[in-house]
Parts: C-alpha cells; structure tokens; sequence
C-alpha cells in the first residue's frame, strides 16, 4: 500500500507544493503584519514565540519555495503551467522583504545586515533568471516585472534598515553634541590625573534649561492639548537614545533633564 501511496503524493506535491509554499508565505506575512509590533509591548510567552515561530518560518519558506522554481526552471516542459509558477518568484521576493511591522526580531539580527546583503544578491539573481527562462512575450510575463521592481525596493528597504540599526551605525547617529567645553574638560582632566593629583570633580557649568522649542509647543497646545506630551516625549526620546550604546550626555543636557523632570 506504501509503494501505491508515494507515488500518489509524489504527484500531488509536483502540482501543489508551489502553491501551498506561496500560500503558506502570504499567510505568515499575514500574521506578521498583524502581529508584528506586538512584541513590544505585550511581555506573554506565548506570544513571543508565536512571533518569533512565524518571523523565522516566513523567510525558511519563501527560501525553500524559491529553490524548488529555481530547480524546476532547469526542466519547464515538465511543468505545463510553468510560466505561470515563475511568476511567484518576484512575489516571494516581496515576501522576503517582510512587513514594515517587524524588519528584525532581536538587536543581534541587525548585526548580520551584511550577510542579509549578500543573500539578498544571490534571491536576486536567482528570481531574475527564473522570469528570464520563462519569458515568451506573453502579457503574464509583463505583469511580474512591477512586481519585481517593488520586491528589489522592499528587500533593499530592509537590507538598508538592518545597517542603520547595527550597533556601530546607531552609536554614530547617537552621538549628542558635547561641545569644545567637554573636550577641553576631559583633556584638562587626563593630565592633571596622569600629573599625579587627585581630582574631585564637580558640577560647575551652569546652563539655562531649553528643553523644547516653544514655538512647537504652542502649536501643539493651540490643535490638540494632548500633543504637548508627545513633543516631550520625542525630544526626551533623542536625548536619551545614545545611553542604548554607552554614550554619556552632555553637561546641557542633564542640567536641562534635572530641570524639567
């Protein structure tokens, strides 16, 4: 009965495979789309691993779809219906790009951008030539071309998302401007501590607090009360962004931090 059974799902999985590939991938680009930005705010279990399951099956099936297009196009009389599979191949490209509600689950994934590039090139070039093989002229073909275009945008999207969000990239635009003061202190500092002298160090710099601009907040407070908190929270949000990398804030900025909280 076994030796009547593999056959038969053989035969089923030669026809459908592609199609339940294709269809599995929109469904977890679906519920990453849904549930994406979930994990953070909400702290469940259950939750967390219900997004992560889905964050790493949808590139493993999209991958794996796109191989078996890449081996069917060595063959396509095979396949009757081939030119129309091909053009699944520019859509899982748009499915690897991911949702904009999730572009990488933990901060050690923006660390691999550069092999996400290089992963990227090989997709690329593999989809490229599986429309290339299929390509008659047809008006089925013309239709993945814009397809195609929106997939190369969204996966460079997410490329370029993950470099900027890597630990050195984010630490550079971090950076808060310490200004000449800071400088001259910590020069003043290293030499007179390498002289030998013991140092105590003060808060001597008074500075006048600018915590927001008032003009914004008058905008705010004129169309929506509410919003006031919003530009507090946005211009907190940059000033204490940096501490995310080991930087330190400047002297203006902790006196303008003591000031308003």
């Amino acid at each position: 009965m076994t030796a009547n059974v593999i056959p038969v799902l053989t035969k089923a999985w030669n026809v459908l495979g592609i199609r339940i590939l294709v269809s599995v991938s929109l469904l977890l680009q679906i519920v990453l789309l849904s549930r994406g930005n979930r994990r953070r705010y909400i702290t469940s279990r259950l939750t967390q691993f219900f997004i992560w399951f889905n964050y790493l099956s949808a590139d493993s099936v999209a991958n794996f779809a796109l191989g078996i297009l890449f081996s069917d196009n060595k063959n396509p009389s095979l396949h009757p219906n081939f030119i129309f599979m091909a053009n699944w191949a520019p859509f899982l490209l748009l499915n690897l790009g991911g949702p904009d509600t999730i572009t990488s689950y933990s901060l050690e994934d923006n660390e691999l951008w550069l092999r996400h590039l290089l992963v990227s090139i090989y997709h690329l070039v593999a989809i490229v030539f599986v429309v290339f093989k299929s390509w008659n002229g047809s008006h089925l073909n013309y239709v993945a071309i814009p397809v195609l275009v929106a997939g190369i945008i969204k996966y460079g999207e997410r490329t370029w998302s993950l470099r900027l969000a890597s630990r050195k990239k984010f630490r550079e635009s971090s950076l808060p401007d310490l200004g000449s003061d800071y400088v001259e202190f910590l020069n003043n500092y290293s030499i007179r501590q390498a002289e030998g002298n013991i140092i105590f160090v003060g808060e001597v710099i008074e500075t006048t607090p600018t915590v927001l601009d008032h003009s914004q907040r008058a905008i705010a407070n004129s169309c929506i009360p509410e919003a006031s908190f919003l530009h507090d929270g946005f211009h907190f949000f940059k000033i204490f962004k940096c501490l995310f990398v080991d930087l330190i804030l400047s002297f203006e900025d902790h006196k303008n931090n003591q000031v308003f909280f």
